[in-house]
C-alpha cells in the first residue's frame, strides 16, 4: 500500500468535476449547500457540516477537520465503499432490496449526482402495504 504523502496524489484521488485546484488548495463547489470542503494543508480537509438531530430540530453547524495522514489509496477507496454501501442500503430500504448479484457504478453516486432511479416495482410496493391497505386496494381495483 502506498501512503498519501503529497498533495498531488491526494488531488488525484479526490478531484472530480466539482473541484477547483489552485496553488495547493482544493475547494469543492457547493453541489450540496449544507456542506463545503476546503483542503487547507497537504493532508488535512476542513468541512463545514450542517446536521439536524431529527426533522423538527434546529440545524447544528460542525466545523470538522479530517487528518488524512497515513491513508493509502486503498484506505481511501475502502472508506468510500463503506459510505456508498450505507447510501445504497438506505435507498434500497425505501425502494426495494435487490436480491442476488447486483453491480453498482460508483461514478453514478458522486457528490452532487442524484442516484439513478429505476421504475418502481409493483410487487415491492404491494409487499410494503399493511393487510388493511392491501384489502382496500383490492376493493378499489375490483370495485
Amino acid at each position: 500500500m502506498q501512503t498519501i504523502k503529497n498533495f498531488s496524489l491526494l488531488v488525484e484521488l479526490l478531484c472530480a468535476d466539482s473541484v477547483i485546484c489552485n496553488a495547493g488548495t482544493l475547494i469543492r463547489t457547493p453541489n450540496n449547500p449544507t456542506r463545503k470542503t476546503v483542503m487547507t494543508t497537504f493532508n488535512e480537509t476542513k468541512a463545514e457540516i450542517t446536521t439536524k438531530a431529527d426533522a423538527r430540530s434546529e440545524k447544528v453547524v460542525t466545523n470538522l477537520t479530517i487528518d488524512w495522514t497515513g491513508m493509502s489509496a486503498d484506505d481511501v477507496q475502502a472508506l468510500a465503499q463503506q459510505a456508498l454501501v450505507v447510501k445504497l442500503q438506505s435507498a434500497w430500504r425505501a425502494n426495494g432490496i435487490p436480491a442476488g448479484e447486483h453491480t453498482v457504478k460508483a461514478a453514478d453516486h458522486k457528490i452532487g449526482v442524484r442516484a439513478p432511479r429505476k421504475p418502481a416495482d409493483i410487487a415491492t410496493l404491494i409487499n410494503k402495504l399493511t393487510p388493511e391497505e392491501r384489502a382496500a386496494l383490492l376493493a378499489k381495483l375490483t370495485g
